[in-house]
Formats: C-alpha cells, sequence, structure tokens
C-alpha cells in the first residue's frame, strides 16, 4: 500500500520509507512538475512587482520635466514685496505699524494698545500707543520723589538693615518666611504647659519611662542597680507565655542559676549547681488522717505484696485496715487513692519501700 507523504506548505509528494522504488519514482516525477510549475508562477508574479529603489530619471517620467517647469515659471512671476500684492495698500507705512483688512485689502494702521491688552487699561486716555507712550514720558516721577519714598520705606532701620539684602540675609532667605514660623511656633509647648528636656533624659522621650503615680507596661530589659521594693504582689508570666524564671548569679562558678515555673512538669524546678534542674521539694502542714494530695517532694511508708526496685512508679493507697499506714497498688486491702505520681526509693524493711511523690 502507498504512502502519500507530502509537503507541509504545497502538498508536493515526497519519498517516504515505506514506498518502495517504483512507486516513488514515479511520485518524484510529479513532485518535480509540480515544482516547476511554482516556480514559474512566482517567476511571473515578481516580474510584475516594480524596482524596490526608484531608478529613472526625470525625463524616464512622461510630463514630469513639463510639470516643473511650469511650476518654476510661475514662481518667478510671484511678488517679492508685500506693495506687490494686488490686495495690500502700504502707502505711507512706518515702522512699527501693523496690517489691518480693511473696506475689501490690507492696509497699514498704527498700533494701537488694546492690540496688545486682554482687558482695558485703567488710566490711559490715549488709544495710540506712540501717544501713551508720551504720557508716560510727561508722567514719570522724578529721582527725588522716588528718593523719598524709599526714605518713607526704610525709616529708622539700622544701617545693617536698610538694604533688601539685609533683610533678606536675616529672614535666612526664606522666600516663605511667615509659613516656616506659624509652623516653628506650633510645635512649641503653651504659656502652661510643661515638657521635660530630652538632651537632659539621655535623649529619651515620656514613652520611654516607666510612672510611678499608674499603671504601665514596659518591654526591654531593666537593670536596678540599688535594691527593689514592691509592697505588692509580683507576677511573672503571662497567659500563653510558656515557663516563667528568675534567674540569681552565681559568683562561684560565674553563671545564672535558675528558679520558676516548668509548664511541662507543671511545678516549681531549681537548677542546682551541677546544672541540672531539680523539682522543689515542699514542706506539708496538713493534719488530717485522710489526706490523699502532697506536695512533690513528699516522702511516706508504703507496704506492697512484692520489694520495688529503686525509683520504680507505683501508685499509693490507704491502707483501709488502719489509719496510720499506706499501701501500694499491689495490695489487696487498698483505699483512697493519693494524687500525684510516686516512686520508690529504697526499702524500709521487707515489702515496706520509702516513696516519694515525683509529680
Amino acid at each position: 500500500m502507498t504512502t502519500d507523504a507530502v509537503t507541509e506548505h504545497n502538498a508536493i509528494p515526497k519519498p517516504h520509507t515505506d514506498n518502495n522504488l517504483d512507486v516513488d519514482m514515479a511520485r518524484l516525477a510529479l513532485a518535480i512538475d509540480l515544482i516547476d510549475m511554482l516556480l514559474h508562477a512566482a517567476s511571473v508574479a515578481i516580474g510584475g512587482k516594480a524596482e524596490s529603489q526608484h531608478s529613472h530619471a526625470i525625463g524616464d517620467i512622461t510630463g514630469l520635466q513639463n510639470a516643473l517647469d511650469v511650476l518654476t515659471q510661475a514662481s518667478a512671476n510671484l511678488p517679492e514685496n508685500l506693495s506687490d500684492l494686488a490686495d495690500t495698500d502700504t502707502a505711507d507705512v512706518t515702522q512699527g505699524m501693523l496690517l489691518q483688512y480693511l473696506t475689501g485689502k490690507w492696509r497699514a494702521i498704527a498700533a494701537r494698545a488694546e492690540f496688545f491688552a486682554i482687558d482695558a487699561i485703567a488710566g490711559l486716555t490715549a488709544n495710540n500707543v506712540q501717544e501713551a507712550l508720551v504720557e508716560i514720558q510727561t508722567g514719570k516721577a522724578e529721582v527725588s520723589d522716588i528718593q523719598a519714598a524709599l526714605n518713607d520705606l526704610v525709616g529708622a532701620a539700622p544701617d545693617t538693615l536698610d538694604t533688601l539684602n539685609e533683610l533678606s540675609n536675616a529672614l535666612g532667605n526664606d522666600p516663605d518666611f511667615s509659613t516656616t514660623i506659624t509652623g516653628l511656633l506650633a510645635g512649641k509647648l503653651g504659656k502652661t504647659a510643661k515638657a521635660a528636656d530630652s538632651d537632659k533624659l539621655d535623649g529619651l522621650n515620656s514613652s520611654q519611662f516607666v510612672r510611678s503615680d499608674a499603671s504601665d507596661t514596659m518591654s526591654g530589659s531593666l537593670t536596678v542597680t540599688g535594691n527593689l521594693a514592691g509592697h505588692g504582689d509580683l507576677y511573672t508570666g503571662k497567659n500563653g507565655g510558656g515557663d516563667s524564671w528568675h534567674h540569681f548569679y552565681d559568683d562561684n562558678s560565674n553563671t545564672w542559676r535558675s528558679l520558676g515555673w516548668d509548664d511541662s512538669q507543671n511545678c516549681f524546678v531549681v537548677e542546682e549547681n551541677d546544672g541540672g534542674f531539680h523539682k522543689l521539694a515542699l514542706c506539708d502542714t496538713q493534719t488530717s488522717s485522710g489526706a490523699t494530695n502532697f506536695p512533690i517532694g513528699h516522702t511516706l511508708l508504703a507496704s506492697g505484696r512484692s520489694n520495688l526496685n529503686r525509683s520504680a512508679s507505683r501508685a499509693v493507697y490507704h491502707y483501709t485496715g488502719n489509719s496510720a499506714q499506706y499501701v501500694d497498688s499491689s495490695h489487696p486491702n487498698r483505699g483512697s487513692g493519693l494524687t500525684g505520681t510516686w516512686r520508690a526509693r529504697g526499702l524500709a524493711d521487707g515489702p515496706i519501700a520509702l516513696m516519694q511523690r515525683v509529680a
């Protein structure tokens, strides 16, 4: 079976590996005919196009030279002066006059003040500019009049402030001196207001000081080189803040030792000289024989049915047969259980073990 492979753009047949030589030879002959046809069509199309760059002389273009000759002759006959124009009257024209269209012609007229002013010129009685200049010259101020006005303006000013340059320097060459002074005054305290000089307070502002007459919150660290006395409660830590610690300096080892509340163990812990943290053993002051909740570190003797290894964990209970005794979880006569986790700290006699609350 013949595989009809063709080119992408003009669908010209081309050989294919699936075809035998006889088939592809016929297809190649057809392809050559198609290529010849396409090349001929392209040649004809290109032949009908103009050159990309103009290469003709003026004489090669029909009528161009005649048209140029007509234009040249016409421009030679144009008037060279304004006075040669048929609709322009420049008789008696003088320097500074303007053209105005009057009675069918452009005529030279004297320049008038309203030609230059957007609005009426106050006090100008003459409409002609030349006449107005004469009026200005006639009414000009004399030097003595100007000097008298300047003397009135200067008044009794000192010699160092009787010129505009001296005044400008005195005002710091500020073109908006009034606004500058108003802004500076706005930043000043009123006559009855009070404020601390930050330069005398180590450059600190009021938000960085702890007030003695109100509740306050301070961030950062506060170092007190003297004694710190509190006459109320002292609180350490916050909700969601994790463990809370107090730190004490150990001069013997030149390091800090910590005392605090350990959230993970739910108890007070202290850092000892070995660098380890240990729970605090607290004294129990309860007087009831039925007490079940003792402080961490509390020790007692408890009987059991089997010996306990050191540090073994065992629940501790009241002994139902005697209110003076305790038993561990292996004893059949268990009463109320004691709160917390208890560990064996050694045997006292037989199955009687010394138990300590550790959590």
